[in-house]
């Protein structure tokens, strides 16, 4: 079934860069390239994007990635106007309803997608060009993994102590009402379900609760301690999460039916049958 997104989605994407074609102004820029894909630095920026372009054509799509966002810049010579629909091998398809995309705009991608493009092969998305038959223009993913990896160059960073977009990351601050909130983004599909624990040695205090990833993000509910605010200090925070057999199926579909698709760093091996689960813990002050 597809997942529809709102048609407000599309309404307020962001402007693409003023160039002609998707990589006529990026070559003097190109890092490295990793079979389907190129590492681009953006002037300026002193940050890095993956991108590639279908026939380096201004009639066509083009697909970007910066690490966080996957997306999609329509054809420069005209826009795109009606449903657009995507989706990665025989996966589901994604759907975006009345999308009015101008020329050289851009429109982002689900963030579950991500997975799929990791352990995929073929990107589809079938859109219609202004005035144009609907057609269908497929992206090659072969090295789509390896150009991921290396976002995390120096070379990205431009001197700046700016880190590579977390797999998992971890946030432990205090709500409205004092009490401790575990959040974050994550590269982990829409849908997943993550198990956080919270401990800390000052009390002895120990709480479970479990998330589902929700538009890339994750939040836990309210920790207290029997209703009163816990107290400052360091936190353990540890995140996993159940056997892949016991996770949607679109999970299932995006990280593989063992869970062999989670990320590097944040992946554990189970003794259950060769299977992968998440396993993350870190330490957070909570001030």
């Amino acid at each position: 079934m597809a997942t529809t997104l709102a048609a407000a989605v599309a309404s307020g994407m962001t402007e693409a860069l003023a160039e002609k074609s998707g990589t006529s102004q990026a070559q003097n820029h190109i890092l490295s390239q990793h079979q389907a894909f190129i590492v681009v630095k953006q002037p300026g920026k002193g940050i890095c994007r993956i991108e590639q372009t279908h026939n380096n054509s201004p009639s066509n799509l083009a697909l970007r990635f910066d690490g966080i966002t996957p997306m999609i810049v329509a054809p420069h010579e005209r826009g795109l106007e009606g449903a657009i629909r995507y989706w990665v091998d025989n996966a589901p398809k994604h759907l975006i309803l009345n999308a009015k995309i101008r020329a050289g705009g851009t429109f982002a991608l689900a963030t579950d997608v991500i997975g799929l493009m990791k352990a995929g092969r073929t990107l589809y998305v079938q859109a219609t060009p202004s005035g144009k038959p609907t057609r269908i223009q497929k992206f090659s993913l072969m090295g789509f993994t390896a150009a991921t990896h290396a976002l995390a160059n120096p070379k990205c960073r431009n001197g700046r102590a700016t880190a590579a977009p977390p797999n998992l990351e971890v946030k432990l601050t205090r709500n409205s009402n004092g009490a401790a909130v575990v959040s974050g983004r994550t590269v982990l599909p829409d849908g997943m379900t993550l198990r956080i624990s919270l401990h800390t040695e000052i009390n002895g205090y120990y709480a479970q609760d479990t998330v589902r990833v929700h538009s890339g993000f994750y939040e836990s509910a309210a920790f207290t301690d029997r209703g009163r605010a816990l107290p400052s200090g360091r936190y353990t925070v540890s995140i996993s999460s159940p056997l892949m057999y016991l996770q949607p199926l679109r999970v299932q579909r995006a990280l593989g039916a063992s869970g062999n698709a989670i990320p590097d760093g944040i992946r554990q091996k189970s003794s259950y049958h060769d299977s992968y689960t998440v396993s993350h813990s870190v330490s957070r002050q909570l001030n």
